[in-house]
């Protein structure tokens, strides 16, 4: 069976915000239970129920939420400390894999004390279905990353960059250099850069990096390519070692 469930019903396709502003139109207004129940899509009885709890307490501060979220493994607002903590973790390039978020629910729902299925507890982590509408609920999608040098990620600063350009331009007018006698140097061949696995980011998102321990690149095998070129289109031609 597909793993995305199509809904049946339109059972509870309302809002808990919806619900509350109907409340407040009824009471408020004063406008009928039927007019409102209309313009907002819930049903009357649902509304005029609400509406009747509201006029018991005498205000709109009751419980908006349906009666079957103490099934749920987390509160929206939970659930939402979850996103924006794997959303920041994506955006500083230690994005986490589906295996490693699952851990982390699971380690989330224990720290706070949530009632957790028995599967959740024998494998220590959250499980495959949770994951996926999670993933579904909040916008989040398995991407690839880029692997990213840590030594280049923290060496790209202000500092080192001001640094470089003041350097530069000191030796270029200290011997006259001109474009054809700079020459930039690039190389390809060996990386010890692991291929870092999926990880969780939000949809849409153009760039996804991974902090790895080396340079970029996937493991080739053990031989340096060279190519050398000025801004002149004067080159020099490849070389290997």
């Amino acid at each position: 069976m597909p793993r995305k469930r199509l809904r049946t019903t339109n059972n509870r396709s309302y809002s808990v915000a919806d619900l509350r502003q109907a409340c407040e139109e009824v009471l408020t207004h004063g406008r009928t239970t039927r007019s409102v129940a209309l313009q907002f899509k819930i049903p009357r009885i649902t509304l005029k129920r609400y509406v009747d709890k509201c006029r018991e307490k005498n205000n709109l501060d009751i419980n908006f939420r349906p009666n079957n979220e103490h099934l749920l493994a987390f509160s929206p607002d939970e659930e939402l400390l979850l996103k924006k903590y794997l959303e920041h973790a994506s955006n500083i390039q230690y994005g986490l894999s589906s295996k490693q978020a699952r851990i982390l629910a699971y380690e989330f729902a224990v720290a706070n004390g949530k009632t957790i299925k028995e599967s959740w507890s024998r494998e220590a982590m959250a499980g495959k279905e949770w994951m996926f509408r999670f993933m579904n609920r909040h916008n989040f999608s398995l991407r690839t990353p880029e692997q990213t040098s840590l030594s280049r990620a923290t060496s790209f600063n202000k500092t080192n960059v001001e640094a470089f350009f003041k350097n530069f331009i000191e030796i270029k007018e200290r011997y006259n250099l001109q474009s054809n006698d700079i020459y930039n140097l690039d190389e390809s061949g060996v990386t010890t850069v692991h291929k870092p696995p999926k990880v969780l980011a939000i949809k849409g998102k153009r760039n996804v990096g991974q902090m790895t321990s080396a340079e970029r690149g996937t493991l080739v095998r053990n031989y340096w390519s060279y190519r050398t070129i000025c801004s002149s289109f004067f080159n020099i031609s490849p070389s290997t070692l």
